[in-house]
C-alpha cells in the first residue's frame, strides 16, 4: 500500500512538473509571436512613411547629386 502511494505521489509531481512546463512554452510561443507582430508594424509604418516622403527624398538626392559635380575640392596644403 506504502509502495503505491509512493508511486502515484511521484506521477502526480511528474504530471504537475510536464504541465508547468508546458505552461511555460505557451507563454514563450506567446511572447515570440506578440515580437513578430510589434516588427510587422513596425515595417509596414516605415513602409507607408517612405511612400509617403519617395517624392521629397528623390528631390533632395537629386539635388545633391546635380550640385556633386559643381563642388570644388579643397586647397591643398602643401
Amino acid at each position: 500500500m506504502v509502495i503505491a502511494q509512493a508511486y502515484l505521489a511521484s506521477l502526480a509531481f511528474a504530471v504537475s512538473d510536464r504541465l508547468v512546463l508546458a505552461r511555460r512554452r505557451a507563454h514563450t510561443g506567446q511572447g515570440l509571436v506578440e515580437y513578430a507582430l510589434i516588427i510587422a508594424a513596425v515595417a509596414i509604418a516605415a513602409i507607408v512613411v517612405l511612400g509617403i516622403l519617395s517624392g521629397q527624398i528623390n528631390k533632395t538626392f537629386t539635388s545633391i547629386s546635380n550640385n556633386l559635380p559643381n563642388l570644388t575640392p579643397p586647397p591643398s596644403s602643401n
